[in-house]
């Protein structure tokens, strides 16, 4: 059974650790490097980047890879008294954000709350984890599952509850669900791809915090109604 009143649903958004690729090369010409590798393996696996060169996918990839991403921003919401609550950082600061995630974490965890939220255990979770640890600062609890068997996970992934045990259903979009529960979709602002555009050249935190918090509204309205068509009456 769902317990939506029990569920901390967070979201983060991502960008490159640099505006782009040339500026790595300048400040960690290693690091560089090593992208451009990450580049022959990016256009071998993946036929849209055949044709992108190495910049091109620094600037539309880096921010999935924690290892040359950042975090930007991160949004909670909890439903309460029939109400969506919602809390946001939005940094230039990575640290700034992550000291704040920290704090949030931690409260989640003492008021026993779990973390909810859509393809979190795939890459929200992981991502999290790693930057606090290229900080050099501790992970929460809530978001350090590294050695813990899957009947020991406490979050709540809609993507894989939507799966139903199916593998290739574990890959429908926000978009999708949103839409056909007949919510407003949190894509028409902002894309997931543009988020690196839109942090380094556009400046404009705001967009992006609107943007995260869509993705967080429209993941509790879809679990809402996940909940209530699971209750017994």
């Amino acid at each position: 059974m769902i317990n939506i009143e029990k569920l901390a649903t967070f979201d983060i958004e991502t960008a490159g650790g640099w505006a782009t690729l040339a500026d790595l090369e300048v400040e960690n010409p290693k690091l560089a490097e090593l992208w451009v590798k990450r580049c022959g393996f990016l256009r071998s696996r993946f036929e849209n980047n055949e044709d992108l060169t190495d910049a091109e996918l620094f600037e539309l990839k880096t921010g999935l890879h924690a290892e040359f991403g950042q975090v930007v921003c991160v949004s909670f919401g909890i439903w309460k008294n029939g109400e969506i609550i919602m809390q946001s950082s939005c940094d230039t600061d990575e640290k700034v954000v992550l000291k704040w995630t920290a704090d949030m974490l931690d409260k989640c965890n003492r008021l026993g709350m779990n973390l909810a939220g859509h393809t979190i255990e795939r890459f929200d979770i992981p991502f999290l984890w790693k930057r606090f640890l290229a900080n050099g600062m501790k992970p929460p609890a809530l978001v350090s599952n590294y050695g813990k068997k899957p009947w020991e996970l406490t979050s709540f992934d809609l993507a894989k509850f939507w799966s139903g045990g199916a593998w290739q259903e574990g890959f429908t979009s926000l978009d999708q669900l949103a839409t056909m529960f007949g919510f407003d979709s949190p894509k028409e602002a902002i894309q997931a791809s543009r988020v690196h555009e839109v942090f380094w050249k556009e400046k404009d935190l705001a967009g992006i915090q609107k943007y995260c918090e869509g993705d967080v509204k429209a993941t509790i309205q879809v679990i809402k109604a996940l909940q209530d068509a699971t209750t017994v009456e």
